[in-house]
């Protein structure tokens, strides 16, 4: 059975399965991997790809019109820039700038001291917001997702772990 519909290789190192939005299985992977290990990774991830493509079908997310995009955009410039600010007061982990994006794959990301947070964040519940931004403050500590790391980010978001999860399963418009 053939779980994937379109293999892209490139000069990235390691192994990736994505869904694009009309429910296509995309696996990513080096120029150099033998097709063996490719469907044997493939083969490992079954499970995860029939639960993501019979979600993908159940859930698939409304499109949203332009206005509406342009409305939530307002709104998270308005919103999050200022709860991140509180975050970062009750945690004492600092940052120096936040900057909102158009980001579709990452609810978030950290490069140095700069925190990206996408539009996105104002289609889920305001715990979830607040998990992700407790997430990229930890970022500007500590760069990886040791176990040190998580240990912060627990600290300050003890649901964390549900979170995530919730996170994994949400289908946003693109």
């Amino acid at each position: 059975m053939v779980l994937y519909d379109q293999l892209i290789r490139s000069p990235r190192q390691t192994l990736a399965i994505e869904f694009n939005r009309s429910g296509t299985v995309i696996v990513r992977a080096p120029h150099r991997l033998p097709l063996p290990v490719i469907h044997k990774f493939i083969e490992t991830k079954t499970p995860w790809i029939l639960k993501h493509k019979s979600l993908q079908a159940i859930y698939a997310a409304p499109a949203l019109s332009p206005e509406q995009i342009k409305a939530y955009r307002e709104h998270a410039e308005d919103i999050l820039p200022r709860r991140l600010y509180e975050l970062s007061k009750q945690t004492g982990m600092q940052y120096r700038t936040v900057r909102i994006t158009n980001a579709r794959k990452r609810w978030g990301s950290c490069r140095a001291d700069l925190i990206c947070l996408s539009w996105r964040l104002m289609l889920v519940s305001e715990p979830l917001r607040d998990y992700v931004m407790v997430h990229e403050l930890a970022h500007v500590t500590i760069k990886n997702h040791s176990a040190r790391f998580w240990q912060l980010v627990e600290k300050h978001c003890p649901s964390f772990k549900s979170h995530r999860t919730s996170l994994r399963n949400q289908i946003l418009p693109q």
